[in-house]
């Protein structure tokens, strides 16, 4: 410790995410700490945190004491590019003498699918579909349900007949004189034929 000169170290305040590559829209968690002239985490310390967003809208970030860490949480991930993590710290030493100091670390929110940046239910359109397939465009609520289940007790099917077309329709279509006049004229050739062969004594 001499010769390396850390007994006169300065201590330094640290900031860990526990994620440096995550979905727009998923939590953050990060912890901070202060590490004091022996190197070791200090206890007590107090924190001021502010994450900047992409766009440059900046947030404070409250911490609080979890197990051995203070840590943090951020929800406000929504739009995808990079953000910042600022940390503002200090903490007494074994001393007594306060260590502080300030740190910095960048993560970045990716764009994920387009269905799973809206997980809530689009009220409008589903009353849009159900219109379109003839039902009720206002979306039910769960105490709808008794008057929903009493109206559909009672309800009936539409009184509604299926046109079906038949093609060709046999039952509509009349037998014109084209088909036995053919028949005719084919029997009358063979039984020419046959009389033909046999008066030449072919038979």
């Amino acid at each position: 410790l001499w010769l390396a000169q850390q007994e006169n170290a300065a201590g330094n305040v640290w900031v860990k995410p526990d994620f440096r590559r995550l979905a727009a829209g998923q939590q953050q968690l990060f912890s901070v700490g202060v590490k004091g002239k022996s190197g070791l985490d200090l206890t007590g310390g107090k924190y001021e945190v502010r994450i900047t967003g992409p766009s440059g809208q900046s947030f404070p970030v409250p911490v609080r004491r979890e197990g051995q860490f203070d840590r943090g949480q951020f929800w406000q991930t929504l739009q995808p590019g990079e953000y910042r993590i600022d940390v503002t710290g200090a903490a007494p030493d074994t001393d007594g003498k306060p260590v502080g100091g300030k740190a910095s670390v960048r993560f970045v929110a990716y764009q994920d699918e387009r269905e799973l940046l809206q997980q809530a239910a689009d009220l409008d359109f589903l009353g849009k579909l159900a219109a379109a397939g003839g039902g009720r465009s206002p979306p039910y609520r769960i105490d709808d349900l008794p008057d929903f289940l009493s109206k559909l007790k009672t309800a009936t099917l539409p009184n509604q007949k299926v046109k079906i077309e038949r093609f060709p329709d046999w039952r509509k279509t009349a037998l014109t004189p084209f088909l036995p006049l053919w028949l005719l004229l084919f029997i009358v050739i063979l039984t020419l034929e046959w009389g033909l062969r046999r008066m030449w004594g072919m038979v």
